[in-house]
């Protein structure tokens, strides 16, 4: 099924586009910009992993920065490889089980790392949206959109205000275990100590995505500024994190093109950037995939040294 969106909506965007275009134009960018970008690819995923490591030290689970790389750099390469992110988190999971962490605290600590990073968008889209509605020419999608992340915001306050779970629920395994997640994910958001390293590596994070996308337009030579990318990527990413496509392909197209579009970008440009941040995505997981193997695991050996 998630095949089949991504095939979809891939295809429906090609049939207003000429394919053979799009190819010369994805094998012709600027070496100077593209080399740049493949730098801050490289600089993020440092940023993410360092992030990773404070969620794990607030969870009484300290880990090395080389070591949350690692198993950062696995994830990735699985998150691109498989039709599901959470192939990726799963080897995450995996990773943090082999050096010793209870199943319960691999979990929590992954999904609070991908808690902390939706957090970190949604905080960035809030402060940009003022200039996005400054820089749309068509307000209607701005104000669509303005409401749905409003949900959003209000589900995430709601989740964040439960201190515990019901009396007459606490018998149940899985409720203890959402109970136990909830009451890690408000240790690291509510306490200052936590939240401000955690919370500020995720946007900052973010916003390197959209340096990246912006480095890829220099590439290109499609006229956008960084601006405009920094208020329109991050919706787009959010919008591609909806799990009925593989890696977010067609979704992030999609979206893409309908965002720049806000700005007077052509849909062809828009695609272009969109299909070389993806294979961005592909070729920085590679790596991952060594690492992998490199670190035995494959074979599954019990090496908390790797």
């Amino acid at each position: 099924l998630k095949l089949a969106v991504s095939a979809g909506l891939i295809a429906l965007l090609l049939s207003k586009i000429e394919l053979g275009a799009l190819k010369d134009r994805l094998l012709a960018p600027d070496a100077g910009p593209l080399a740049g970008v493949f730098l801050l690819a490289v600089v993020q995923i440092l940023v993410v992993a360092w992030r990773f490591g404070r969620v794990l030290s607030a969870l009484g689970r300290p880990i090395r920065l080389r070591e949350a790389l690692t198993i950062n750099m696995i994830g990735l390469f699985f998150n691109q490889s498989l039709p599901s992110t959470m192939g990726g988190d799963a080897m995450r999971i995996w990773r943090l089980a082999r050096r010793g962490a209870p199943l319960g605290a691999a979990v929590n600590g992954v999904l609070i790392d991908r808690i902390t990073a939706l957090i970190g968008i949604v905080l960035l889209i809030l402060v940009t949206l003022p200039i996005l509605f400054g820089v749309a020419e068509d307000r209607q999608p701005v104000i669509a959109f303005s409401v749905v992340l409003g949900i959003g915001v209000v589900g995430i306050v709601i989740v964040l205000a439960i201190r515990r779970v019901p009396a007459f629920l606490e018998h149940r395994r899985i409720v203890r275990g959402i109970g136990t997640l909830i009451a890690d994910l408000r240790r690291i958001v509510l306490q200052t100590r936590h939240a401000v390293p955690v919370l500020g590596a995720a946007v900052i994070g973010h916003m390197m995505t959209a340096a990246i996308v912006y480095g890829l337009a220099l590439a290109y030579g499609v006229g956008v500024g960084y601006v405009e990318c920094l208020v329109l990527v991050s919706p787009v990413m959010l919008i591609s994190v909806v799990p009925i496509s593989i890696a977010g392909w067609g979704v992030r197209e999609g979206a893409m093109v309908a965002a720049f579009a806000l700005v007077g970008v052509a849909a062809a440009d828009a695609l272009v950037l969109s299909v070389a941040f993806g294979l961005i995505n592909v070729l920085i997981g590679i790596p991952g995939g060594l690492v992998f193997l490199a670190t035995n695991g494959a074979n599954g050996t019990n090496n908390k040294n790797d």
